[in-house]
């Protein structure tokens, strides 16, 4: 049973102070929820490595019903592997089975719900004659996994051109949609709430389909990560999309292999809080679009390099290249860890795909492998106190208590 909205409150502010996914999920040990997240990442690479689906693969999971859905929810993987379940793709035993089924029904009423948010908010944009993007899970979640349910998302993820961001925002505020704040110290992307969301998750063990969500409002395919350092593929024009037919309206999406080194960068520059099924996410994408096409990877590479982001890409696509190998091809593979600094192929080559988020411990090597030397590192560093030293200082603080406790490391584990 979910817990009600007091308790889900209390366990958030617990959290936000300790950091401790114990206050997130109390009674939960975190042996079982690694052992749980081992599982699922081992029924994933089984299932992925054997596309053809010749017969159902027996699945025992050894962790308690609770441990799988805690971490089907944290992994993302929840509502595909209730697909796979529902579909005999995999087999299961009931009681993991009914956790698994459970997901996959708030995956697909989820999915329905912002669908008909995506409607509303496209012909608001239309009405003002502003064309738009549609950015990651509301594009790939219908057009490479099995169904929209079985790939969960948070928010609407839309791309204007920058001179339309005022109209976009205010086309968003006559629907009845409030404005958060602003994300990027450029003003290149804002959050906009819908009036009917609620403030709180409904459960924080599973991606139920009356979660908030909020509307992603970009005006650029770039990001800033840590230490101020800002990187991407800049603005783009809708016009220059790819139109894609759904439900009698007419959608823009990002071309490849734009689509592709977008989705790797976003899922890098989240690496040790996204979940596993962003590498599920590349490797779909790969496989549909980019199979036995060397000229579209060579037009990838060409991207990456003339925008300098192909080291932005190289965590996330050797962590979905381990998850399903040969995805990624071998000379691709090289000249992307070339480009990467030597602290993050450090860091990546210890890294699993169903462990690289950082729940229980966290390690300071992940956080820092952006920096491509320590002259760098020192720099950004003192550029970060001068600006924010109050900020810096609690961080810092709060770094040292999880230090202490055993929960933040150097190097992370493998």
């Amino acid at each position: 049973m979910a817990p009600n909205l007091e308790e889900v409150r209390q366990r958030l502010t617990h959290w936000q102070r300790t950091g401790n996914p114990h206050d997130l999920w109390p009674g939960l040990l975190e042996r079982d929820f690694r052992r749980a997240m081992d599982e699922i990442g081992q029924v994933t690479r089984s299932v992925l490595q054997d596309p053809d689906g010749a017969g159902p693969l027996d699945c025992r999971f050894a962790s308690a019903p609770r441990a799988l859905g805690v971490a089907a929810f944290a992994s993302g993987m929840g509502p595909l592997l209730g697909h796979w379940a529902e579909t005999g793709r995999v087999r299961v035993d009931p009681q993991h089975g009914a956790v698994l089924a459970e997901h996959l029904a708030h995956g697909r009423a989820r999915a329905q719900r912002l669908d008909a948010a995506l409607g509303r908010v496209l012909d608001g944009f239309a009405e003002r004659h502003i064309p738009a993007v549609v950015l990651k899970g509301l594009h790939t979640a219908w057009e490479y996994f099995p169904e929209p349910g079985t790939r969960p998302s948070a928010d609407v993820d839309l791309l204007v051109v920058p001179q339309h961001l005022g109209q976009a925002g205010a086309a968003l505020a006559s629907l009845g949609y409030r404005k958060g704040p602003t994300l990027a110290l450029d003003g290149s992307r804002e959050d906009w709430f819908p009036p009917d969301t609620p403030p709180l998750p409904v459960s924080l063990e599973i991606t139920h389909r009356d979660d908030p969500w909020h509307v992603d409002l970009h005006a650029s395919l770039d990001r800033t990560l840590r230490f101020g350092i800002r990187s991407g593929f800049g603005s783009f024009a809708p016009e220059g999309g790819v139109r894609l037919e759904r439900g009698g309206r007419t959608l823009r999406v990002l071309p490849q292999p734009l689509l592709l080194a977008w989705l790797a960068f976003h899922a890098s520059s989240h690496l040790d809080a996204g979940p596993m099924i962003r590498y599920v996410e590349l490797v779909l994408v790969m496989r549909r679009d980019f199979a036995a096409r060397p000229e579209l990877w060579e037009r990838f590479l060409e991207l990456s390099n003339r925008t300098s982001a192909a080291w932005l890409a190289y965590p996330a696509l050797e962590l979905a290249e381990r998850l399903a190998p040969g995805s990624v091809p071998a000379d691709v593979r090289r000249q992307l860890r070339r480009s990467a600094p030597w602290l993050m192929r450090r860091v990546v080559a210890r890294l699993k795909p169903e462990g690289a988020q950082q729940l229980y411990r966290r390690s300071l090597d992940v956080r820092i492998m952006w920096v491509a030397s320590w002259a760098g590192l020192l720099a950004l560093l003192r550029r970060a106190l001068r600006a924010r030293p109050r900020g810096v200082i609690r961080t810092q603080l709060r770094r040292l208590r999880l230090l202490v406790r055993g929960k933040l490391s150097i190097r992370a584990r493998r």
